[in-house]
């Protein structure tokens, strides 16, 4: 389950939806993949509603989720019943996401030995609390004793011209 909207799940499940919180590839716990464009995400959305036999599906896509949601409602209509994108439009925006993928690959983490350790590696590149906390959430234990990211960035950062992509 994607953790990032999880409190808007379990609103949206007290008013009778069933809701499925998916992240896409390469972020949280979906799987990781050398591909990281929207006809890729769409296809796993697809497989995932094909997988859970979903009918009347509402979508609701946030960022690259949102534009995710929109590629996939323009290629199966049928499948969708309604879309809700947050925060983004259609249009091609001009890549952003570099420093954060920087400041995320400048941690060591064979030298990390707590979650604080990579905080205080983010604070000296990123100045937004915000922003690294959020990142943080992006963290897991790969062993009892290392931590890592979730998200692949090797091929995020090598795909990152596709996430601008109107």
């Amino acid at each position: 389950m994607g953790d990032n909207w999880t409190t808007h799940a379990k609103f949206f499940a007290t008013k009778g939806w069933q809701v499925h919180a998916v992240d896409g590839r390469n972020h949280g716990r979906s799987p990781h993949h050398n591909v990281h464009d929207y006809d890729a995400m769409a296809a796993d959305l697809e497989g995932y509603i094909s997988e859970h036999n979903l009918e009347n599906v509402v979508l609701l896509g946030h960022s690259m989720g949102g534009k995710t949601v929109m590629n996939f409602a323009v290629r199966k209509p049928q499948l969708v019943d309604a879309v809700i994108v947050v925060d983004i439009a259609p249009k091609f925006y001009p890549v952003h996401h570099e420093a954060y993928i920087s400041a995320m690959k400048r941690v060591d983490f064979t030298a990390a030995k707590s979650r604080r350790d990579i905080e205080a590696v983010l604070s000296q590149t990123l100045t937004s609390p915000g922003i690294i906390q959020f990142f943080m959430k992006s963290l897991h234990w790969k062993t009892k004793e290392e931590l890592a990211w979730r998200f692949n960035l090797d091929v995020l950062e090598r795909e990152l011209s596709n996430v601008g992509e109107a």
